[in-house]
């Protein structure tokens, strides 16, 4: 979970870590969140290239749609600064031509109120569930299958081993692992 001297340097880091893990696989990767100024328990949302799927690299159709929410905390006894940003929530989604949903993962705990499901879960979309499957053909792409907490290091290290989209970075590995790191600490805690 990336910290800092100030709550502003600990979401810069966090920032910082998101865009480094997506450019791993898309170009003019850009994740914004629209505070300028951030305060200790606050929520805030941060979204990959404002909320528009962002082609992936070699991947002619493919997208992803990615955001979060993190809270900026008090990072009591911290080496590496006294505030802290943390994944609260996330969407991630998989696109086939901008608008077609292959997978979704959503993180949704404090939802609750609103009726949505609040544990991880993943939906597989409509696209990829055979019209002749034999359990739910018609409805199957909108349950939601539990998954358990899922990083934007997964969901990208996903892409490129299992998908098939070529890396941009030699160092891609070292990153998502990194990342992966921070994220399994922050889950810890």
């Amino acid at each position: 979970m990336p910290s800092g001297r100030a709550p502003a340097e600990a979401v810069e880091r966090y920032r910082a870590q998101f865009v480094e893990t997506v450019r791993c696989i898309a170009h003019g990767s850009r994740a914004s969140s629209r505070e300028r100024r951030y305060e200790v328990d606050q929520e805030y949302t941060i979204a990959l290239n404002r909320s528009e799927p962002l082609q992936l690299r070699s991947s002619p159709g493919r997208y992803l749609s990615a955001s979060q929410r993190f809270r900026v905390a008090r990072n009591e006894g911290g080496s590496t600064g006294p505030f802290l940003a943390y994944t609260i929530e996330y969407w991630y989604q998989f696109l086939f031509d901008d608008e077609v949903e292959l997978l979704a993962y959503h993180w949704t705990p404090e939802a609750f109120a609103l009726g949505q499901k609040t544990y991880p879960h993943l939906h597989i979309g409509a696209a990829m569930v055979s019209v002749a499957a034999p359990v739910l053909p018609d409805t199957f792409h909108k349950k939601h299958v539990p998954s358990g907490q899922v990083s934007i290091e997964s969901v990208v290290r996903f892409a490129i081993e299992e998908l098939g989209v070529p890396p941009l970075r030699r160092d891609w590995s070292d990153i998502l692992d990194r990342g992966q790191r921070q994220f399994d600490d922050d889950q810890l805690e």
